[in-house]
This record gives C-alpha cells, structure tokens and sequence, in this order.
C-alpha cells in the first residue's frame, strides 16, 4: 500500500525547473532550514523533509520501511545525483565522526583498561570487534579497511568532518 505522504506529495506538488511548486496555485513552496542543515516544511500538518519530497516527485514514491541517504553526507545537498534509496542499517553507515568521539576516528576509541586503542565496525546491530593497538594510526587504518569491506557502498570514513576527503 502507498504510503498517505507519498500520495500527498504527488497530488499537491510538481518540479519546476528544480524547485518544488503547488498544483493548486502554482507557488514555490518554501522550505525551512534546520541547524542541522535538513530542508523541512509541512505537508497535510506532518513534517515533510525536501531530500524525501525530491525523491518522490523524481521516483514516484518512497517504499515503506526505506530512507533516503545523502551520499555526501551533506543534508543541504539535494541534487537527485546526491540521493539513494536505502534501509536505516544502511543510513547509519553513512555517517560523519560524532562530535564526543575523542579518536578522531569512527569506530577507534581508547580502552583504558587494556591501556590500548581498541577498533570496532558496526553493521546490523552487530558489532565486529577488529582488536587492540598500541598506536592510533594502526587502529584507524584496520577499522577503515574493515568498514569499506563491512559496509560497501555505504562505508563512510567520517573524515568529511575533518575536512578531509
């Protein structure tokens, strides 16, 4: 069954040279913009985001159960070429080092106890654990080697962040 936002959007809006305008009065719609950079507006009083909007009005809707990823991982980056249909698994891969990580690097943390870096890659609700290292480099290297592996396509090395690429 088509979900009620999916029919929403493709009975009151349509693309018009890149932006998204009202059937009924031919209007742009605004969007509002989050601090997290996400576009938002609200659609039958329900929070609609632009990157879900874009991709409905280009692919005819949106599956139940799926999300839809910023390949970048730059929420202020809707270009249809910049989204991809996947399941939340897959969107928690392609994610930015968190902000109270203190390695600097996903999946690398130091364990206090085996005074030692440990490295880590999630997929699935499971964790694979990759080991202990006496120094950061090492642990960061296997843990970026094994989530390119672990998560594919998906794999995010967080460094966008940093400002590296």
């Amino acid at each position: 069954m088509a979900h009620p936002m999916n029919e929403a959007i493709l009975q009151e809006y349509f693309l018009a040279d890149g932006a998204v305008v009202r059937t009924k009065t031919g209007e742009v719609q605004p969007f509002t913009v989050r601090k997290d950079g996400y576009r938002y507006c609200y659609i039958n009083r329900k929070t609609a985001y632009l990157h879900r909007v874009l991709w409905v009005l280009h692919n005819g809707g949106i599956p139940s159960g799926m999300e839809i990823d910023h390949i970048n991982g730059d929420p202020s980056d809707n270009r249809i070429e910049n989204l991809r249909l996947c399941g939340r698994s897959e969107n928690c891969q392609n994610t930015k080092v968190r902000s109270d990580n203190s390695s600097g690097f996903k999946g690398v943390f130091w364990d206090k106890h085996s005074r030692s870096w440990r490295a880590s890659v999630w997929k699935d609700k499971k964790k694979h654990d990759l080991g202990r290292f006496g120094f950061l480099s090492e642990a960061a290297m296997v843990a970026a080697k094994a989530r390119a592996e672990i998560h594919g396509k998906f794999a995010n090395q967080g460094l966008h962040s940093r400002g590296v690429v």
